[in-house]
């Protein structure tokens, strides 16, 4: 649940830095706590925030971003666009807090679909996508980050110590014959990957060419 000094008093320079600051930590520690995501609209209400017309503009396409499918990147364009230029939209003028609000809520997506396909509790599930799109996932992360001028040192650190783990326990139950695996990668790509977050070879578990299919 959001903190009382995400959603209180925004109205003054002071309260807004606080609100916007608050609010940025605030929805990033809901989410690790709780995997269903947080609604935000309904914390509002019940502690009956002040809040103008703007400001629930933006809470809302917060949400939206944060909330979006498997391409975040999309979402937060969309939301910028209806915020500011779109002629039926409020065509309101972002501060620099408030962008960059928007900008880590698209972050937080990202970050939320890297760790869902580097999870082995969702290998047999629906929502699973593979490996493969971790990859791409992470190579879209880095392109946006790079375009919004955004460091996400945290989030390397997070999905490199998911993918050692995930590797990990892949190799070991397919060793033991508790079940078949076949990486929608290749070992290349797999390379590039953990190099670019940070894995380095001799952390890769042993006899891992097991874990990939012939024809990759």
């Amino acid at each position: 649940m959001l903190s009382g000094s995400c959603l209180s008093e925004p109205g003054s320079p002071a309260g807004n830095n606080m609100w916007y600051a608050d609010c940025s930590k605030q929805l990033y520690l809901a989410e690790n706590k709780n995997a269903q995501g947080v609604n935000f609209f309904s914390v509002i209400r019940l502690r009956n925030a002040a809040m103008n017309e703007s400001e629930n503009l933006l809470a809302e396409e917060l949400l939206i971003v944060r909330h979006s499918g498997e391409i975040p990147e999309i979402a937060f364009h969309g939301s910028l666009y209806y915020l500011c230029e779109d002629p039926t939209g409020p065509q309101l003028t972002l501060s620099q807090q408030e962008l960059d609000l928007l900008r880590q809520q698209a972050v937080a997506r990202y970050r939320e679909i890297l760790l869902r396909d580097l999870d082995p509790k969702n290998r047999d599930a629906r929502i699973y996508r593979g490996l493969k799109r971790c990859i791409f996932n992470w190579e879209r992360l880095g392109k946006f980050c790079v375009r919004q001028e955004m460091t996400v040192e945290d989030v390397r650190l997070e999905i490199a110590e998911a993918l050692r783990g995930f590797l990990r326990q892949e190799a070991d139950e397919v060793r033991a014959g508790l079940r078949q695996s076949c990486l929608n990668c290749t070992r290349e790509e797999l390379d590039v990957f953990a190099r670019e977050i940070g894995v380095l070879p001799e952390e890769l578990p042993e006899g891992i060419e097991m874990l990939f299919c012939q024809q990759a």
